[in-house]
């Protein structure tokens, strides 16, 4: 049985996303699917969860120590109630 995987990436940046192309083969026959993915900031996660009826009780860089985020930090870590 021979597999392969092979990923063709397009970066659309009128909306912050990556689009990609996944080609899967396996004993000759191949399969293509499509996925996209969206790059948000921590401002516009923020406005979506509040446009959704969330407050927003703090916000993290780190789910260890619960340090400020800023910009370069490692994570994203928001704690909100509905």
């Amino acid at each position: 049985m021979k597999s392969r995987c092979a990923a063709r990436r397009t970066i659309t940046r009128r909306r912050a996303g990556l689009d990609i192309d996944y080609t899967f083969e396996r004993d000759g026959v191949s399969e293509t699917r499509a996925s996209s993915h969206y790059v948000l900031t921590a401002a516009e996660i923020r406005r979506l969860l509040e446009r959704a009826g969330f407050s927003i009780e703090s916000i993290h860089g780190d789910m260890a120590e619960p340090t400020p985020y800023e910009l370069g930090s490692q994570r994203l870590v928001i704690v909100a109630r509905s």
